[in-house]
């Protein structure tokens, strides 16, 4: 038996990384219009610096790191050291880091101060994914780095911004936890909870809009429905 190393991933589908990739920001669309809908423009610039942040940082990162060697900084701007620059570059790395801005900005609270956004998802990107290699190698969720470092500097600033939620209306106990979400006493009804008229991260307070982005995904085979089932029944 003859052993031929290949790199991720091992189990593999009949569908493209691409599509499946398509198939996550899709999925997505429920959750983030709803969160702009709820909370307007607190909503839209979080998104808009998340957006930027990661996808800049990524092709930056991803350019210095993919560089040719025998190539000038110079010959960036001509059509030669473009396409070279351009043949390591996939729409998978856009897509990839397109899914991490989405999913950062979504265990936002709205209205965070720009610098929380874009400290936090600097560093996800950075430290999160392209420090391990970039698309395929990091070890990390660069969404979940860039919240978890933001939660830990920034914890005072997010709790803030849950304030200003016009669904809290419900007594602080004066303290946060790590990720600096307000420990409150909850007045809400489980119809309120699961239509996401509630405080908390702009992704993460409406079930509904949950449960539809996962319905496309195991409608199209890109999510399996047994790990959802097992980590529900756990």
């Amino acid at each position: 038996m003859k052993l031929v190393p290949q790199t991720a991933p091992y189990i593999r589908k009949s569908v493209s990384v691409k599509r499946m990739m398509l198939d996550v920001i899709i999925a997505l669309l429920p959750v983030t219009l709803f969160a702009v809908i709820q909370n307007g423009w607190g909503a839209i610039y979080v998104l808009l610096i998340s957006l930027v942040t990661m996808v800049s940082t990524e092709l930056i990162a991803h350019g210095i790191m993919h560089w040719p060697e025998d190539m000038k900084l110079k010959e960036v701007f001509t059509k030669e050291g473009f396409s070279k620059l351009k043949s390591e570059y996939t729409i998978n790395n856009i897509t990839a880091s397109v899914i991490s801005a989405l999913i950062y900005a979504l265990i936002l609270p709205a209205h965070c101060n720009w610098y929380v956004v874009f400290i936090g998802a600097l560093f996800g990107m950075l430290f999160g994914k392209m420090v391990f290699g970039g698309l395929g190698s990091n070890i990390f969720n660069p969404a979940a780095v860039g919240r978890i470092f933001a939660g830990i500097c920034f914890g005072s600033q997010i709790s803030e911004a849950y304030e200003k939620s016009e669904y809290f209306n419900v007594l602080v106990q004066g303290t946060v936890n790590v990720s600096g979400t307000p420990l409150v006493n909850w007045n809400y009804s489980l119809k309120d909870i699961f239509l996401g008229q509630i405080p908390g991260c702009m992704g993460e307070v409406s079930a509904l809009m949950i449960l539809i982005g996962a319905i496309y995904l195991f409608v199209r085979r890109s999510g399996d429905i047994r790990s959802a089932l097992s980590y529900f029944l756990s």
